[in-house]
């Protein structure tokens, strides 16, 4: 190990870690308005009362999701030895929320690891602990689509069959993940798990939501309620897996276009995609400019455990 790299990055880091955090937002900012241009004639269609509701009602639950993500966090820095106050866990998640826009698909990992390794509660052969959150996170969403799906899509369909497969892999990851950790561990990790189906199932009603609410769907249903949020599922784990795209982008909408058992046209899963993330972009702002409201408050807080 090269502890001389290690203290040039803790010397220098917070310098860098700065000038990063701005390239990071401008270029959220950038890619977020590029998106908003490209699907300026869709997002004119999109804009009815009944979208702007939802749309706003899904805003603040994404908002409350980054507070659920940002408690499993802390629990899983504990279960990994990163022992850190439960304020310092949660705003080194929120800080870092404008990465999740930047193409790669790794980058909102990539710099909360930076954080806790300047502050001295990660080193850099800890990088491995901090991808147990990405696994737990595909796992918890396989488990999430195989139980939303096994409930609510025809037997035998081709998204109840991926549902399926989706469940047995999530399990076993789990199993496996669990099998290498001690019991005080497990206990961590499980409760951070439950956060994540939290999270999972929170996102399938809001994507129910978005689905009901565009105008579009007005075509044959072959699913009965809540067949959406259940292929969204589906279409969120092959998303997560394409790390070369931020959220997923276009690979879930090409999945869920693929495996929806609902006659739905193309222009359809666009439009409902476009109102969730829409709304996802929304609630992340909106926990991103939450934190920086509070930040300096936090930042003078008496120290806690």
């Amino acid at each position: 190990m090269d502890h001389s790299l290690i203290d040039r990055i803790k010397q220098h880091g917070p310098v860098i870690l700065a000038r990063a955090q701005r390239l990071f937002l401008l270029t959220a900012l950038v890619v977020i308005a590029v998106y908003l241009y490209r699907h300026r004639v869709a997002l004119g269609a999109l804009l009815t009362p009944t979208t702007v509701g939802i749309g706003v009602l899904a805003s603040v639950g994404f908002a409350l999701i980054h507070v659920v993500v940002g408690l499993s966090l802390f629990r899983l820095h504990r279960a990994l030895g990163l022992q850190m106050p439960l304020v310092d866990s949660l705003a080194v998640y929120m800080r870092r929320i404008p990465a999740r826009f930047i193409p790669g698909g790794i980058w909102h990992t990539a710099a909360r690891f930076a954080d806790l390794t300047v502050q001295g509660n990660a080193q850099l052969q800890d990088v491995r602990k901090l991808f147990v959150a990405e696994v737990l996170l595909v796992a918890t969403a396989g488990m999430c689509a195989c139980l939303f799906g096994a409930l609510l899509l025809p037997a035998g369909s081709l998204a109840h069959r991926a549902a399926l497969a989706m469940g047995v892999a999530g399990v076993g990851s789990a199993v496996l993940l669990l099998g290498r950790l001690a019991r005080p561990q497990r206990q961590q990790v499980l409760l951070a798990g439950c956060g994540y189906v939290l999270v999972w199932s929170s996102a399938a009603v809001i994507f129910q939501w978005c689905g009901e609410a565009v105008a579009v769907l007005g075509t044959a249903r072959a699913c009965g309620p809540g067949d959406l949020g259940a292929v969204y599922l589906i279409s969120a784990v092959l998303g997560n897996l394409a790390v070369f795209a931020p959220q997923g982008w276009g690979v879930a909408e090409a999945s869920f276009n693929l495996i929806n058992c609902r006659d739905m046209p193309l222009h359809a899963v666009l439009a409902v995609f476009l109102l969730f993330r829409l709304s996802s972009m929304a609630g992340d702002l909106m926990g991103y400019g939450v934190w920086m409201a509070l930040r300096h408050r936090l930042a003078h807080r008496p120290p806690t455990a």
